[in-house]
């Protein structure tokens, strides 16, 4: 069966603040593409805002 080509746009920034302390920030499907993976009824996320903090010690 025929399946529509597509593609999503994605960004993510990460930053060392010392040797503990990472920040991680990032927007996935930054065109809001609907779009259904190959075989899957249910359309997936829309655009997606993703913050991160991670601590080491």
């Amino acid at each position: 069966p025929y399946s529509p080509g597509w593609f999503t746009l994605n960004l993510k920034s990460v930053i060392q603040l010392n040797d503990a302390l990472k920040l991680s920030a990032g927007v996935e499907n930054i065109l809001d593409k609907r779009y259904r993976p190959y075989s899957s009824g249910i359309v997936a996320a829309g655009r997606n805002f993703i913050a991160a903090m991670y601590f080491t010690f």
